[in-house]
């Protein structure tokens, strides 16, 4: 049965031949009369226009999700389209779909929810800053600002964010200081004396009389176009035998002292705040892609906090590290047993090269629901990665890893039947090399896995 070609509305000026199952709208401002059920959209609009149009669809909330094209660059294109319209585009349109499908984030719960949902539709898309040297904070990032265009603390939150692991830094775009008083990015760095610290500071020419030591202005010993000491009266003619120029090239008007470096403050024009250097706020200014916690949220319909939301469901690793390390330590004080389990999806990237998101996306479900079959509820859950899961069974004696270990291989026969192959690995707790390095442990434990 054919696939029916994706359903595209082009807005602006028409082309000489619309594409298949493509409508033509000529004001990008009637946007409420877009219909719902649309595939994609293509921009064809003057450049200010566009910008315009851009952040218009992006706010608005039926519109915001949809796959967004342009026929030509605008200032905001990079930063809010999907890319310039192709042919290609429209194989394209099929992914957005699929990924739509299986999206079980609410982007109603908040920002953060709402950012994953979009990167996740959107799996080419890097979040970019945009330089603004109007605003005190130097940069902003036009996606966010066309949610919410109040936010102040936007590189503080996704700097959390990447810490939480849902975002992925692509890569560092700038570095940047602000007023530790207003947190305003608006700094004029100034030379200052380091006796009076006044900011009328002046390189000077001095030289520096061998005969009797008096250092002074160069053009004090000019007399009658010679180098003369105006303290002792020798004339200066070779210099290093009778004169040299002192390291001490810079004077302060306001006290006279002469000095080789100044002290350097940095001047906040917003608040007239004077900062030392070493006082300001830095921050760094990144390019962001969807990360692994986030596609988790996708994926599964979690928010991002420290804690699972439900009994036996997936915490993030910094949580497990702490569980791990606690429950290590309880197990050596106690005399208690526990186990370590990791799980790995060995064909992970061939399955879904062969066989799309969709249906790679539903045999790992299918494998977490056999997977909590054979677990408790009171099991812990991470995730490394995209194809590996690690397990923490407390209060699970030695006896029970032969078991264990055959429910598993009776779990490992049915995946192959599906396809999809993974191999495991247990480790009984307690264990004295984890000690206070648990994910060095960790490490070690998962790089010696064998993985085919």
């Amino acid at each position: 049965m054919p696939v029916p070609a994706p359903s595209i509305l082009w807005i602006g000026t028409a082309p000489a031949t619309l594409p298949p199952n493509c409508q033509w709208q000529a004001d990008w401002q009637a946007l409420e009369e877009v219909p719902a059920d649309l595939d994609g959209l293509v921009l064809a609009l003057s450049e200010p226009e566009q910008d315009q149009a851009l952040m218009a669809i992006r706010a608005h909330p039926q519109l915001w999700l949809l796959p967004l094209f342009v026929q030509g660059a605008s200032p905001l294109s990079g930063h809010l389209a999907d890319g310039r319209f192709g042919p290609q585009r429209l194989e394209s349109l099929s992914l957005f779909a699929q990924r739509r499908q299986s999206l079980k984030l609410d982007p109603n719960q908040g920002l953060t929810e709402k950012l994953a949902a979009f990167l996740w539709v959107h799996p080419e898309f890097e979040l970019l800053p945009r330089p603004l040297p109007s605003a005190p904070e130097l940069y902003d990032y036009p996606l966010l600002e066309a949610w919410d265009p109040s936010r102040q603390d936007e590189l503080m939150w996704l700097a959390m964010l990447e810490r939480d692991k849902v975002l992925t830094s692509t890569g560092l775009v700038d570095r940047v200081r602000y007023c530790a008083q207003c947190q305003s990015g608006h700094l004029n760095y100034l030379e200052t004396c380091p006796q009076c610290s006044s900011i009328d500071v002046e390189p000077e020419s001095a030289l520096h009389c061998f005969t009797c030591g008096h250092v002074a202005a160069q053009d004090q010993f000019l007399r009658k176009g010679r180098l003369i000491c105006p303290n002792c009266l020798t004339q200066l003619r070779h210099i290093g035998s009778d004169y040299d120029r002192p390291m001490e090239n810079l004077v302060c008007r306001s006290c006279k002292a002469h000095f080789v470096d100044g002290d350097v403050m940095a001047r906040c024009l917003s608040c007239g705040h004077s900062n030392h250097p070493d006082d300001l706020l830095q921050r760094q200014v990144f390019k962001f892609k969807l990360g692994d916690q986030g596609v988790r949220m996708a994926r599964h319909g979690h928010s991002h906090g420290l804690l699972a939301p439900q009994l036996g469901e997936t915490v993030p690793p910094q949580h497990f590290h702490w569980l791990l390390s606690w429950t290590n330590r309880l197990a050596q004080r106690h005399q208690l047993s526990h186990l370590f389990m990791a799980i790995h999806c060995n064909n992970l990237e061939a399955y879904l090269a062969e066989h799309g998101e969709l249906r790679t996306f539903t045999l790992i479900d299918t494998l977490l629901n056999r997977l909590r079959n054979i677990l408790r509820s009171t099991d812990v859950v991470t995730a490394y990665g995209q194809d590996m899961l690690c397990f923490l069974l407390p209060l699970t004696h030695e006896d029970s890893t032969e078991v264990l270990r055959k429910k598993l291989l009776e779990v490992q026969d049915q995946q192959q039947e599906d396809g999809l192959t993974f191999s495991f690995l247990v480790r009984d707790l307690p264990e004295a090399d984890i000690g206070d390095a648990p994910d060095l442990w960790l490490a070690q434990q998962l790089n010696a896995f064998n993985r085919p």
